[in-house]
């Protein structure tokens, strides 16, 4: 599952710890501090001339960071963005990940109802079926 190897990945590559301050699918009331990972419609499946099974997956992701202050939701997002750009031809949870890119810098996404600052970017992922 994308969100599964995702977040392993951005786990083993930061101080964020899946379950803790990372979660995946849902950002929970509590930590104020966390960040939320996100599978959200992509584009349609790559297939090789003349098949018709899927050869690449493109599901899209949503990275949501959240703090107290902006500078620690950017920078948590900043980091988070920096890691998953360096994703190209690497396995993850027993599949191969093509790419994972980034399509924006991280931005003001707005505040939540407790006032805490959340910033955003999104991916498209290309990965083999799996």
């Amino acid at each position: 599952m994308l969100l599964d190897a995702v977040g392993a990945y951005v786990d083993a590559g930061s101080a964020l710890t899946v379950g803790t301050d990372l979660f995946k699918g849902l950002m929970p009331e509590t930590p104020d501090v966390c960040v939320a990972l996100y599978e959200t419609p992509g584009e349609r499946a790559l297939e090789m001339v003349g098949g018709s099974t899927p050869t690449v997956e493109r599901p899209h992701l949503q990275v949501v960071a959240r703090a107290t202050d902006y500078v620690t939701a950017r920078t948590n997002s900043q980091t988070v963005h920096g890691i998953l750009q360096a994703v190209t031809d690497l396995n993850l949870s027993g599949v191969r990940y093509l790419r994972i890119q980034p399509l924006q810098a991280p931005y003001l996404m707005g505040r939540d109802e407790n006032r805490r600052v959340k910033v955003v970017f999104n991916c498209s992922v290309e990965k083999e079926p799996g």
